[in-house]
């Protein structure tokens, strides 16, 4: 497993891709940093908040539609080559390719995820942000897991379904997820049948803006309510287990 996981970030992780990410990064941080900053009178630290709050959310979205980019295709192309066979002839099995792949979609997508964020530090360490070391490495690692989640989602779809279906689900649930709670609850106000209906499906839609609240809590060292934290450890496991048994699944339908 550990040896097709590295070829997978070999055959991904390009000069090209570092320098394109980081370019977006630089450019979504300045663009905030110059134009986008929500002005507090009189108050410099709920301004620094405002701005750099909407930067963690910025980030995290463009990291969603990063991993899906990452993840659409490519459990489907692996199906398709003569590799899985030859694989499988050399002792690794079926289930264990593809959910090799899908972890290494996942450590790719959270690599790129954090080049987007390299002006960013430095805007956290010129700016003086109100953090510390601590609360900087947990919301980061908050932020990156979190693209870990699309791509592993992503990733499962791709088993399935073909991927251009799976870059347009895979667009919609970063969409959905980022702005999961306003949306449910609209939904939920809405008094009709349909709507509760639907507020329902979206508790299986990863809640991305639960994540990201996560993350700037951990930030802004604001991190009180453990429940963000546990409701971020449950879907990391479920997904985890949904990949795991999907691959399973999987499998024994190729029967490989």
């Amino acid at each position: 497993m550990k040896a097709l996981i590295k070829l997978h970030l070999k055959e991904n992780l390009k000069g090209r891709s570092f320098i394109l990410f980081g370019i977006l990064g630089g450019l979504v941080s300045l663009i905030l940093l110059t134009g986008g900053l929500i002005i507090v009178e009189n108050n410099p630290t709920e301004e620094a908040i405002s701005q750099l709050g909407t930067q963690w959310k910025l980030l995290s979205i463009i990291s969603g539609f990063a991993a899906v980019t990452v993840s659409m295709g490519t459990i489907e192309r692996h199906l398709k080559e003569k590799r899985a066979e030859l694989l499988a002839l050399h002792g690794l099995a079926f289930d264990r390719q593809l959910f090799s792949l899908a972890i290494g979609n996942s450590l790719v997508s959270m690599m790129l995820s954090a080049i987007l964020t390299l002006v960013f530090v430095l805007i956290i360490i010129i700016d003086q942000a109100p953090t510390n070391l601590l609360g900087f490495t947990a919301a980061f690692i908050s932020y990156l897991l979190s693209t870990g989640i699309v791509a592993l989602i992503v990733s499962t779809l791709n088993m399935f379904l073909p991927g251009i279906v799976v870059a347009v689900l895979g667009v919609f649930l970063v969409i959905i997820g980022s702005f999961h709670q306003v949306i449910q609850g609209m939904l939920l106000n809405n008094g009709q049948l349909a709507g509760r209906i639907l507020a329902k499906i979206m508790d299986f839609i990863p809640p991305l803006d639960v994540f990201n609240r996560l993350t700037r809590s951990l930030f802004f060292l604001e991190f009180k309510d453990g429940r963000d934290l546990i409701v971020f450890l449950i879907f990391i496991w479920l997904t985890l287990t949904v990949v795991f048994l999907a691959s399973k699944g999987v499998s024994r339908r190729e029967k490989i």
